[in-house]
């Protein structure tokens, strides 16, 4: 047996074990005209030969059939995935070495976590409802919410070993924290000031009522009544409570002060 038939056989075992599963389709010439063979790209399928477009139809339909997902593994090699190894091939061997599959996936594993992490956080935040209430169950619940969209995220793009795909999803869990910290802040500082507001408002509205000669302890329990009515509506946060005690503590000594002293005014003889 000679060194080129050898050569020969060496290619056709090596087809046959990359390729077990093989299938055969002829096709018929796309046109009858030899120029318009020439500029076939030019040609609108329309007017190729019904024999040919059938033939592709049922070519496309053997190849749908039978064509599997590329697999590394459990994971399905995606068109980023499979392009990133591509890559890494060509510069392996562009470089002279000998491309490994091994080097080759860890690589695009990084890449893609990487790129899974960024979704990650993107989802995050445009899962986050800036409108939730600014109490701190609420704001918990709303956090924890997002964070499983996120690794629904992560999970659809991230591949390779477990410990790439821990180390990357730790990234984007402390990017999603770091991002729930700053609007916790922000919508907790936001529910403060509006306190702070109300209780402030409040203020001059018990001492505009007491300084009327109307003041009565009558009116003085409506206004009182109105106001709670509105910051029980109106207020938020975990001070919302406190920091209304802390008013009323003030405010019913300086009322119980002046309505009583408005009383004795009253009954003491002008004499």
């Amino acid at each position: 047996m000679g060194s080129a038939v050898e050569a020969k056989n060496q290619i056709r075992a090596s087809i046959k074990s990359l390729f077990p599963d093989r299938d055969c389709a002829t096709l018929v010439r796309p046109m009858h005209d030899e120029q318009a063979l020439v500029n076939l790209d030019q040609i609108p399928p329309n007017q190729l030969r019904p024999e040919f477009r059938e033939g592709v139809a049922g070519l496309m339909q053997l190849i749908f059939a039978k064509a599997q997902p590329k697999h590394m593994g459990q994971y399905v090699l995606t068109g980023p995935v499979l392009s990133g190894l591509t890559e890494a091939y060509v510069k392996a061997i562009n470089k002279g070495a000998v491309p490994t599959i091994a080097t080759a996936w860890q690589g695009v594993a990084e890449q893609e976590c990487r790129r899974a992490a960024d979704l990650a956080q993107e989802a995050y935040t445009a899962a986050f409802n800036e409108e939730v209430a600014p109490e701190e169950a609420a704001l918990d619940e709303e956090h924890q919410r997002c964070l499983q969209v996120a690794k629904e995220a992560y999970d659809a793009v991230a591949v390779g070993d477990d410990s790439v795909r821990r180390a990357h999803q730790q990234k984007y869990i402390e990017g999603c924290t770091a991002r729930f910290a700053e609007v916790r802040a922000r919508k907790l500082a936001e529910a403060s000031a509006l306190v702070n507001e109300l209780l402030l408002k409040a203020n001059t509205l018990v001492s505009s009522a007491l300084n009327s000669a109307s003041a009565t302890p009558e009116t003085m329990q409506q206004t009182l009544g109105q106001f709670l009515d509105q910051y029980v509506r109106v207020a938020a946060g975990p001070q919302k409570w406190v920091k209304l005690v802390d008013f009323l503590k003030t405010a019913y000594p300086q009322i119980l002060r002046d309505i009583t002293a408005k009383q004795e005014a009253q009954v003491r003889p002008w004499y």
